[in-house]
């Protein structure tokens, strides 16, 4: 009888372990499609917002069509570990990205930095107003909005070190982008009542209602 028990033990554990890894290994296929679909938007936005000509297309599709087969022949090679893997993948991309930044023209470029420059004007109305909005609903004073744009400010340049570092593979900039949303989240309520905090969940839980 305890030999069965122990058998059984043994499956059990040998099943949940297989589901585990199963769980591990679509998370990381997921992860990576994920940046490769962004990484392919990326491209293609490029394209559209610099109004490429149809020469400059072509040249475009063969950059692409040459990162895709040395991608795949990098895949193929079981030689590198993990680490060496994702290093290769990471510098194929850049290179990719320097190749299509090669074709544009000084025209282009000014537009792209232009569309960019425009994007993060948007963003900032649009934080401004979500700002003056919360300062509305939560009555909070001139000294708690500073409190938490400073934040804001802070918390921006934590983002794009994170964003802008070399060294970090997508996975860690995945990971440490999500603890720093967390930490950012919680300094934010440090600067609140617990009235105020109270609201805010309030406030939540209305939206969470009303998209579902």
């Amino acid at each position: 009888m305890k030999k069965i028990i122990l058998s059984l033990i043994a499956i059990a554990t040998i099943t949940l372990s297989a589901e585990a890894q199963t769980r591990r290994n679509n998370t990381n296929t997921e992860k990576t499609e994920n940046r490769k679909n962004h990484s392919k938007a990326d491209h293609k936005r490029i394209a559209e917002k610099a109004h490429f000509t149809d020469d400059q297309k072509q040249q475009m599709k063969s950059i692409n069509m040459d990162f895709k087969n040395r991608m795949k022949e990098l895949k193929s090679n079981g030689s590198f570990t993990a680490e060496e893997l994702n290093s290769k993948k990471k510098a194929l991309m850049q290179e990719r990205k320097q190749k299509t930044m090669a074709l544009l023209t000084p025209d282009q470029k000014n537009k792209l930095k232009q569309e960019k420059k425009d994007h993060h004007t948007k963003r900032e109305v649009g934080s401004a107003k979500r700002m003056e909005k919360m300062k509305e609903k939560l009555e909070l004073t001139n000294d708690q909005v500073s409190k938490i744009n400073t934040q804001r400010e802070i918390y921006k340049s934590k983002e794009d070190a994170i964003k802008n570092n070399q060294d970090l593979s997508g996975d860690k900039k995945t990971e440490q982008m999500k603890t720093l949303r967390e930490e950012r989240k919680n300094s934010f309520k440090s600067f609140l009542t617990p009235e105020q905090a109270t609201k805010l969940e309030e406030m939540k839980q209305k939206r969470t209602g009303k998209s579902a």
